[in-house]
């Protein structure tokens, strides 16, 4: 009989898990990026701090399809680049600080640097690249994951309507 309360007692508490999982990492979340990512270029402003939203794209050096994607990061970084409602922040993490560096000289501007995973793990990013977009307040509005082989402007249509990006 002690061997039954002890199995329902494990599924209560596999139970109370899954619930407390979904609700943490869906739906949501607020991210603080100031100062969990450095920008490459200290003189550099943070792109989003004026504008009505911002894609943030978490990208890895060692990553194949964040090095696909490279064309696409930087063709939509460059459409932002006067936008009034629109700003674009790309984060590298998860490598050695000269690593880093490399991926953020051929990333070029708006690129922070996660030397300590301190912004990966604020924004429970797991998987590589992330695409985010986030409010004034650094609200979580949507988030994808995923990398494109190419950059074609129907690439871009389809990330921008996933994004919720008009």
């Amino acid at each position: 009989m002690p061997k039954r309360n002890s199995d329902k007692i494990w599924v209560i508490v596999l139970v109370l898990f899954v619930i407390y999982y979904i609700f943490t990492s869906f739906g949501p979340s607020t991210l603080y990026p100031r100062g969990l990512a450095a920008p490459f270029d200290p003189k550099e402003p943070d792109p989003c701090v004026t504008k009505k939203k911002c894609l943030i794209v978490y990208v890895t050096p060692w990553c194949p399809a964040c090095n696909s994607s490279e064309a696409l990061i930087k063709r939509i970084r460059d459409d932002f680049k006067n936008s009034p409602e629109y700003g674009m922040m790309i984060v590298i993490g998860v490598a050695s600080q000269p690593e880093l560096a490399g991926k953020a000289l051929d990333l070029g501007e708006n690129t922070f640097l996660d030397t300590e995973n301190k912004f990966r793990k604020a924004a429970k990013i797991y998987a590589y690249p992330t695409w985010m977009v986030v409010d004034q307040n650094y609200n979580i509005l949507s988030r994808m994951t995923g990398g494109y082989r190419s950059y074609s402007e129907s690439i871009r249509q389809e990330l921008f309507r996933r994004l919720k990006i008009n």
